[in-house]
């Protein structure tokens, strides 16, 4: 069977452009989290309950980053049945952030090849190995050190607090190492991820959680539904 020429490069055309187009860009970030609840509290958060919340604004430094950080935190929370109201006197619950961004710089090592030397090449109970004129065998081994690198970058903070009838009840803190400068841009990528692993316990519910890498965002110029997403759990839940 004769095989078409013209086939076969569009065939080869498809599929460059299937790579570069639909690609997934790969965008990650590295996130510390510890989250603490109250002991104590006579009333513990029900996280099978919907509740109303509003916000406690603080005294960061700018306003704007402060009511997009806490959009994060009500948007999320609303896709799992909370509501939002204006008046905190009405709210059950409140919620407070601080946050905080700094200049840093990130060392870390990793192991490289420094060099080979000679050495005697043994049989498996431990004794040396020879040729047929009874001369040790000697074998190239490979030897290694550590490399330092330093990573400049930004370390941004944030700490959510939960309060019941003006207790906390909840808090977390969160950091990130990174090159992006961009506080919000970050905080929408991960504060969906830890209020995910704390109020989402009822599986009959499901929380929204938008994936913002690539191929894979229905919002995305280049969004194809074709494309693999490594792991599901990213997506939707």
């Amino acid at each position: 069977m004769k095989i078409d020429e013209k086939a076969i490069k569009f065939l080869i055309f498809s599929l460059i452009i299937c790579v570069y187009s639909c690609g997934p860009s790969s965008v990650s970030y590295r996130y510390q989290f510890s989250g603490r609840s109250d002991p104590f509290a006579e009333n513990k958060i029900n996280k099978l309950k919907d509740y109303k919340y509003s916000f406690k604004f603080g005294n960061n430094e700018d306003l704007l980053i402060e009511k997009n950080i806490l959009f994060h935190i009500g948007d999320y929370l609303n896709s799992i049945g909370w509501s939002y109201v204006e008046d905190s006197n009405s709210a059950e619950i409140l919620i407070g952030l601080q946050y905080s961004i700094r200049d840093s710089e990130k060392k870390t090592t990793k192991m490289v090849k420094t060099g080979s030397q000679q050495v005697v090449d043994t049989n498996w109970d431990g004794t040396a190995k020879k040729d047929s004129e009874g001369n040790i065998k000697y074998k190239n081994k490979n030897t290694y050190g550590t490399k330092e690198r330093t990573r400049e970058g930004y370390i941004k903070e944030y700490n959510i607090i939960l309060l019941l009838q003006d207790e906390v009840a909840w808090s977390a803190d969160i950091s990130s190492f990174g090159k992006d400068h961009d506080l919000v841009r970050v905080s929408e990528r991960i504060i969906p991820k830890i209020l995910k692993k704390n109020f989402l316990k009822n599986k009959a519910r499901s929380g929204r959680l938008k994936l913002y890498i690539g191929c894979t965002d229905p919002d995305a110029s280049n969004y194809c539904k074709k494309c693999d997403i490594l792991d599901l759990g990213e997506c939707e839940y």
